[in-house]
């Protein structure tokens, strides 16, 4: 099972008792299904890691109402530099792969479906990030961006994951098969309990709203003696 948000419903899930990851490098990965763009400010937040001190500072993976997706980093307030798709390519009613790796201040990438978009342009880098948060961006008040549609194998690395590795998500390796020792959170989203587990086992997250299940993408899980990939 995965998740299905409704940014009518103003749904997220948040861990605000720490983040898994808080300075560059960082990767961010999930399978989506979006059902609408629909947001009222223009774009559905799939991860964030952010602070809540006031300061809004945060990385972000995000989808554009116009069906880019896009890899922000934000500080004191102000968007800084991005890494984005173009527009049109993420499209509704299809699970599609995202990823984004923040790899430095000059440095950021965002893959759709193992497709790569970069940008080089020099940006401050984000600050005093304590908390993550799917579905929503929430230091901002009231909450804002809320993504809608099917979130699926949610996951952060502290270290900026390869090109290839990446492709491997995409080609639906479970998060748990890529890098596993730089892996610091992952969150399958089966929706069966709450809050909802990470596998890593220190950023559970904490439901907001009606998040029900709903049907899960197949991931390549785990691998036996006797057969070289288990779905499921």
């Amino acid at each position: 099972m995965a998740r299905l948000f409704s940014a009518s419903g103003t749904t997220k899930l948040a861990n605000t008792a720490g983040a898994p990851a808080t300075a560059m490098p960082i990767t961010f990965s999930c399978w989506v299904y979006p059902t609408a763009f629909d947001d009222p400010i223009g774009a559905g937040s799939l991860i964030s890691l952010l602070d809540t001190d006031g300061s809004l500072d945060a990385f972000n993976m995000r989808i554009e109402n116009n069906g880019s997706l896009r890899a922000l980093t934000t500080s004191s307030g102000t968007d800084g530099q991005f890494a984005e798709s173009g527009a049109g390519t993420v499209v509704l009613n299809s699970w599609q792969h995202c990823a984004c790796t923040f790899v430095s201040t000059t440095s950021r990438a965002v893959f759709l479906n193992g497709a790569k978009f970069t940008n080089a342009v020099s940006a401050t880098a984000p600050s005093g990030v304590n908390d993550v948060a799917l579905g929503a961006m929430y230091n901002i008040s009231p909450d804002k961006l809320f993504f809608t549609g099917r979130m699926a194998e949610a996951a952060i690395w502290n270290v900026a994951l390869s090109d290839d590795e990446i492709i491997s998500l995409s080609r639906k390796f479970s998060p748990a098969l890529v890098r596993p020792t730089a892996l610091a959170a992952y969150w399958p989203l089966m929706g069966a309990v709450s809050p909802e587990p990470d596998l890593k086992g220190g950023y559970p997250l904490t439901i907001t709203g009606s998040v029900p299940k709903a049907d899960h993408v197949p991931i390549i899980a785990r691998r036996r003696p006797s057969y070289p990939m288990e779905l499921y």
